[in-house]
C-alpha cells in the first residue's frame, strides 16, 4: 500500500507459463467485477486507508472468453500506508535578505504528500539530535522564509505523507 493504492504482483504459473495469455484479478469483497489483466501486476485504487482487503488472481487463456486455470490462494492485503516518501531534491543555498533567509527546493511527486519539514543547525555533524525544525506545522510549500535565520545556519527538509510517513533529510545546504 502507498500512496492511496494497493499494487499486487505475481509470478506467472511454473507449469505451461505460456499458457497465461491473461490473468483475472478478483477481490473478495465484490465492490468490482473481475479484472482481466495482461502484466503480472495491478493496482487497486479504490482502497480506504485502515480496511483490509482479499484478492484472488487467476492465470487464463484467451481474452474474449478466456479458459480459467486454478485460483491463488486469498491474499490479505491491510490498507496501511508504512513507505516514506522520496527525499526532496534541488535544495538550494538560502538567498539571505533583511527579513530573513528564503529556502527553495523542487517539488515531491506523491500523490499523498501531506507537506514538508525544514530543519535548521549550526553544525551539519552533530546527528539528528542537533537539527531543529523551523516550525511544528508541515509546510505545503516547496520555499519558506527564516525570519530567525543566523549566517552560516544550515538547512534540510524532509517530506511527509498523509500516514505520517517521513522521508530521509536531504543533503544540507549552508546559508551565507
Amino acid at each position: 500500500m502507498d500512496q492511496h493504492r494497493i499494487r499486487l504482483d505475481w509470478d506467472p504459473p511454473i507449469q505451461n507459463p505460456s499458457f497465461a495469455e491473461v490473468y483475472i484479478v478478483r477481490r473478495e469483497d465484490g465492490a468490482f467485477p473481475p479484472v482481466p489483466v495482461t502484466d503480472t501486476h495491478w493496482e487497486d485504487t479504490t482502497v480506504e486507508v485502515g480496511k483490509t482487503y482479499g484478492y484472488t488472481v487467476t492465470a487464463a487463456r484467451g481474452n474474449a472468453a478466456p479458459v480459467s486455470g486454478e485460483t491463488s490462494p486469498p491474499v490479505r492485503v491491510p490498507a496501511e500506508d508504512k513507505k516514506r516518501p522520496a527525499i526532496p531534491t534541488g535544495l538550494q543555498p538560502p538567498v539571505v535578505s533583511d527579513s530573513g533567509a528564503f529556502l527553495r527546493w523542487d517539488p515531491n511527486t506523491e500523490a499523498d504528500l501531506a507537506g514538508y519539514k525544514v530543519y535548521r543547525s549550526d553544525n551539519p555533524d552533530t546527528g539528528d539530535a542537533g537539527w531543529v525544525t523551523l516550525d511544528n506545522a508541515l509546510s505545503t510549500s516547496t520555499q519558506i522564509r527564516d525570519g530567525s535565520y543566523r549566517p552560516g545556519s544550515y538547512y534540510r527538509v524532509s517530506a511527509v505523507d498523509e500516514s505520517g510517513n517521513e522521508s530521509e533529510k536531504s543533503s544540507p545546504v549552508r546559508a551565507p
